[in-house]
């Protein structure tokens, strides 16, 4: 099942100055391995004892992203569990690929405070490296289910990278594939709003859910 050979006494960082992101349910963490000396994104989440399902989708998130193997998927390379002291808790923890860059959300607003518009060049560059991630994902029945542009990686050469699968879910797995409501509203398909919102039930779905929120996007 999970990988668990890692501990954090393995990784050299100062949580108070090596924040990449956070998120709601936990931080990104620039940091060094020790045995390699190469640097990598620690993902630490809380583990909340009264989210039932949070195992669940941090073992999806786990499976999905250790067996990805593309170029505009963000790789992971171990979790395991341990005691953070900052949170004063026991976590889970992603060992990530570091990406040198900034999310697609932060490009859009470093451009629009700069009033200046993206190349076409770039822009094509970005929305075929999001469709040969997605397409790698639903070819191998996997549903990303979040793709929000702070979702979206860009490193320092352009290249983008699909990121944070904690929300993710495999077409076979009937109870979370094609029922669970997940994703931020504003991204979130017709399928998946109207059942939601209008009508409290849950939703039916497939991969075209991602790509609708790839066009809003």
């Amino acid at each position: 099942m999970f990988n668990n050979k890692f501990k954090l006494d393995d990784f050299i960082f100062d949580p108070s100055k090596d924040v990449l992101g956070h998120g709601k349910y936990g931080y990104v963490y620039k940091t060094k391995y020790k045995y390699d000396n190469n640097i990598y994104a620690l993902k630490v989440i809380k583990i909340d004892p009264n989210n039932k399902s949070q195992h669940k989708y941090i073992e999806y998130e786990f499976k999905i992203l250790s067996n990805a193997n593309h170029e505009n998927i963000e790789k992971c390379y171990g979790y395991f569990n341990d005691y953070f002291p900052p949170f004063h808790e026991l976590c889970h923890f992603f060992i990530l690929e570091f990406i040198d860059g900034e999310n697609l959300q932060d490009m859009l607003n470093r451009y629009k405070k700069l009033k200046k518009p993206i190349s076409q060049e770039l822009i094509i560059k970005i929305l075929t490296e999001i469709v040969k991630g997605l397409n790698y994902l639903h070819k191998n029945n996997i549903l990303q289910r979040d793709l929000a542009p702070d979702n979206i990686m860009i490193n320092n050469n352009n290249n983008i990278k699909i990121t944070d699968f904690g929300l993710s879910a495999f077409y076979s797995d009937q109870s979370s594939q094609e029922k669970t409501v997940v994703g931020r509203k504003i991204y979130s398909s017709p399928e998946i709003f109207c059942a939601a919102l209008l009508y409290k039930q849950k939703a039916s779905y497939n991969s075209k859910t991602d790509i609708f929120s790839f066009d809003i996007n």
